[in-house]
């Protein structure tokens, strides 16, 4: 099962939308689940952090965010061998 935490008061940092990190990071389930998590928030009026943008769509915007790194979260999620593991936003 995958849990998703938003950090309050965490400082995101800014990453590239080519870094191996971000892509290795999180499977595609867990990105899906992010971005349309944070595309609801988006659509429900929350601030976009994400400046000079181009698009409105929540979605767009959501991956937007992603890509730059500027979405402060962490996914708990538990390895094969039974550790849990935290990842967060480089």
């Amino acid at each position: 099962m995958l849990s998703i935490y938003a950090i309050e008061g965490g400082i995101p940092l800014k990453v590239s939308a080519t870094s191996k990190a971000l892509k290795e990071q999180y499977t595609r389930y867990e990105r899906a689940r992010i971005v349309g998590a944070r595309a609801l928030q988006i659509s429900m009026g929350a601030p976009v952090l994400a400046k000079d943008l181009k698009t409105v769509e929540p979605i767009d915007v959501a991956l937007a965010e992603l890509e730059q790194g500027l979405i402060p979260i962490t996914v708990r999620k538990i390895n094969k061998s039974a550790r849990r593991e935290a990842a967060t936003t480089p």
